[in-house]
């Protein structure tokens, strides 16, 4: 195996839905082997399940039986962890207005229950819902509304009745057309976006939440990254992460509906935005519509990225890639760190990447992937990536409040100087060994 290699888990795929299963969203970690994940089902309507990974043989398997939370109708949904018991989903409904709710989590039984009514936050249309986390019960929602147009609007989650409700009047950013947005938390008030402006040209702002009254307001004027019909009405949203304090990377795609990586730097003195290198073209084939993509970080600089791609059988499906993405922190390149792994020959739609599986490093670091395969069936299944061996760049988790979170920057007191922690050894039977991935369950009390 070569450094940063994926290869398919041991423990195979679970088909868990054998009639649809589409719009995955991102598999939430409520602990160490237990994911939670909503999708559109039988019917298409909405669906949440909790799935459990062995961590001895890798199979999966449901946990419970799956909530149908929406009887009518599910697209465009996405998923926020609120505490280790509750969540909340947004989407589109039968009707394409904009709907969400908060589900609760049985941590014994592993059932999902609805934990307080629907809000109904737009009654006229509301699709490609994308939401960020601002503090514990706060969450900044973007859609494409009625007009095509796109809104922004934070969220109070009620942390004792689990309602929500709009925390401040919408923000309607763009009049002429807003859609397919990818937004990233930058800091504790700002909020990275890049999504499609003007019937396709792709452009990227920063969003100002006022942590007292809750407005969004745009800071500067937004950014034109790429020029042609980088995002469609039709073309659901890319995936970015957070790379430091003042950079971010988007996979969306481009011309052509071809597959792109873009770097960004994020001045956070003017909030203006600015590409930070050359793009990189990581997929020249057509991707087709309503085909999103995934990421999720490995450590500060790598990134594991999956999507639909051509069919490699010169037939008319989507087969199913992931792949290695490094950003170089110097030149804020972004090339691909090894070749990409084909995790599905025949289908691999609407595919969904958690973070690092906790306690899993080195060349066993896995992942737990959602997807559309066969028969658009639902199918989940475990990665492995090939980590390289005195790696610098480490993921670390802490456990608070039962939750696992990941810490994307460690520091050290050293003679009261902090000093960051760029790797890490422990001493096992007198042998350092280096740390790639390191787990900790903390407790925290006050006196």
């Amino acid at each position: 195996m070569a450094n940063w290699d994926v290869t398919g888990g041991a423990g195979g795929s679970l088909e868990f839905e054998a009639t649809l299963g589409a719009y995955h969203t991102k598999p939430i970690a409520i602990d160490t082997n237990h994911f939670l994940s909503v999708w559109s089902g039988t019917g298409a309507d909405g669906f949440a399940g909790i799935f459990t990974v062995n961590t001895t043989n890798w199979t999966i398997s449901t946990a419970s039986t799956p909530l149908e939370f929406d009887t009518q109708n599910l697209s465009y949904p996405t998923t926020t962890l609120i505490d280790a018991t509750h969540a909340v989903v947004f989407w589109t409904d039968s009707a394409t207005d904009g709907r969400c709710q908060t589900l609760a989590i049985n941590g014994s039984t592993w059932v999902i229950t609805t934990a307080a009514s629907v809000l109904e936050y737009d009654t006229e249309l509301s699709s490609f819902a994308a939401t960020v986390k601002i503090d514990t019960n706060h969450l900044l929602t973007f859609w494409s509304d009625s007009s095509s147009d796109g809104r922004c609007q934070t969220f109070t989650v009620n942390t004792t009745t689990w309602s929500i409700t709009t925390s401040a009047a919408a923000l309607e950013f763009n009049t002429s057309f807003g859609s397919s947005f990818i937004p990233i938390v930058m800091d504790a008030n700002h909020v990275f976006c890049s999504f499609s402006a003007d019937s396709g040209p792709g452009v990227a702002q920063v969003f100002t939440i006022n942590t007292t009254t809750w407005a969004v307001t745009t800071t500067i004027s937004n950014f034109t990254h790429d020029t042609s019909t980088a995002f469609n009405s039709e073309y659901y949203n890319g995936s970015g992460y957070k790379i430091d304090t003042t950079h971010a990377v988007i996979f969306y795609y481009g011309g052509d509906q071809d597959g792109f990586a873009q770097v960004f730097t994020i001045n956070t003195t003017t909030w203006a935005v600015a590409t930070a290198s050359d793009r990189l073209e990581f997929d020249t084939q057509y991707h087709g519509i309503t085909l999103n993509q995934a990421v999720a970080q490995i450590d500060t600089n790598h990134f594991l990225h999956a999507w639909p791609g051509p069919d490699t059988g010169a037939g008319s499906a989507y087969d199913g890639f992931v792949q290695v993405f490094e950003v170089n922190t110097t030149t804020w390149a972004i090339t691909t760190s090894a070749a990409s792994f084909e995790f599905n020959t025949t289908q691999g739609k609407y595919p969904a990447i958690s973070e690092i599986i906790a306690g899993t490093s080195g060349a066993t670091t896995k992942f737990f992937l959602t997807y559309s395969g066969d028969a658009d069936d639902g199918y989940a299944t475990t990665l492995n990536v090939e980590v390289p061996s005195g790696a610098t760049n480490y993921k670390t988790q802490i456990n608070i409040g039962d939750v696992w979170k990941t810490v994307t920057g460690m520091q050290i007191n050293i003679g009261d100087v902090w000093k960051t922690v760029t790797h890490a050894q422990i001493n096992i039977g007198d042998v350092w060994k280096t740390i790639f991935s390191l787990v900790l369950g903390l407790t925290f009390w006050k006196k």
